[in-house]
């Protein structure tokens, strides 16, 4: 869920020299390990967003945008319903 039209997040509003104060290495995602060439270096504003923007497209990621989330509720059977101004989903496995 992403409430902007864009994924990214606060991310967009931070300065252009904004960066991650934990090292790269650790931005690793289930399924895509960081592979760049600092590992010891701290990602800056922009290549963070394209970081969590190529997650999304590379696994064909169900985002939404432009929602908010307006409740969060444990689902009967597992998972959880989660309610949206998009409308709502959710149930085991979620």
């Amino acid at each position: 869920m992403e409430r902007r039209e864009t994924l990214g997040g606060a991310w967009q509003d931070r300065w252009d020299a904004f960066c991650l104060n934990t090292p790269n290495f650790s931005l690793a995602l289930p399924g895509m390990p960081y592979d760049g060439p600092a590992p010891e270096a701290f990602m800056l504003r922009d290549g963070l967003i394209g970081h969590f923007r190529h997650y999304a497209q590379s696994y064909d990621a169900p985002v939404r945008t432009g929602a908010d989330v307006t409740r969060i509720a444990p689902a009967d059977g597992g998972g959880f319903n989660v309610a949206t101004t998009q409308g709502s989903w959710g149930g085991p496995g979620t």
